[in-house]
């Protein structure tokens, strides 16, 4: 028997709770992810945002809300998820395996917030030249580029992780 089940079943488990989770939560509880975002957001525009806990971040000149959905609270969960299962396949010690437990989440939350940033930032630029050129909805826009920048980045972070993973367990065998 696989002597990593229980640390697969257990990060499963995390993952399912906090999907659940997610539901309940507001503006106010994804701060956490919505502000780092938001904070970039405003460096690389120049623009400030009006954050109220109903709304999210407003940004009424970029014509822009960074709210719950806009959190990338789903890619979080996901790239730890991928980046831990790939870490479990190389460790030996149920304390490497719990360290990288915390070490994959800060990876993956650090991950999210300039991932998430890109994201907004490519719409911003994109929204514009795409409704007024293709006359396409901006909903389309937004997921599109979601599923792609999301896609894009978790393959990316993924392959980075694989390649460091089997360089430091080559060299201590």
């Amino acid at each position: 028997m696989n002597k990593n089940i229980p640390f697969y079943i257990f990060a499963v488990g995390v993952f399912v709770i906090m999907k659940f989770w997610f539901r309940t939560f507001g503006n106010d509880q994804l701060l956490f992810l919505l502000y780092p975002t938001n904070s970039i957001i405003e460096l690389i525009t120049g623009d400030q945002a009006i954050y109220t806990s109903g709304s999210g971040f407003e940004h009424p000149r970029l014509n822009i809300i960074i709210e719950k959905s806009c959190s990338g609270y789903n890619f979080l969960l996901l790239c730890f998820l991928v980046l831990y299962f790939q870490s479990l396949k190389h460790s030996e010690s149920l304390s490497e395996k719990a360290f990288q437990l915390v070490q994959y989440l800060a990876i993956a939350y650090i991950s999210t917030i300039f991932i998430n940033a890109s994201r907004i930032i490519i719409s911003i630029i994109l929204k514009h030249s795409a409704i007024d050129n293709f006359r396409i909805s901006r909903h389309i826009i937004h997921e599109s580029i979601g599923v792609v920048t999301y896609l894009t980045f978790l393959l990316f972070v993924s392959v980075i992780n694989e390649k460091l993973l089997n360089t430091k367990y080559a060299k201590l065998k």
